[in-house]
């Protein structure tokens, strides 16, 4: 069975934001409207060997409770779990 990401769009004041998350983990936040993001999504798919589904998750459901926060200005700070994927560079720069 191919493992599953599950994604969300949030509508934010700024404009639209994709989120996806994998085993429990957020694992894209991204600006749908970016010139990179079917990128961004695909090479995340691959790199988890996955594919996408609309569905939501705790750490989706949690993520936008925060997000929303912060633009009603009450959050300053994240601590949604994250996982980072990119290259080695990248891994150790985050």
């Amino acid at each position: 069975m191919k493992n599953v990401i599950c994604i969300q769009h949030y509508s934010s004041p700024c404009g639209t934001l994709v989120l996806a998350s994998f085993a429990d983990k957020l694992c894209l936040c991204d600006w749908s409207n970016n010139p990179l993001a079917e990128r961004n999504k695909h090479r995340i798919a691959e790199y988890l060997q996955a594919s996408f589904k609309t569905e939501t998750s705790s750490v989706l459901e949690e993520t936008k409770r925060q997000l929303n926060e912060y633009f009603l200005c009450h959050r300053k700070s994240f601590d949604i779990p994250l996982h980072l994927i990119g290259t080695d560079f990248q891994q150790r720069v985050w």
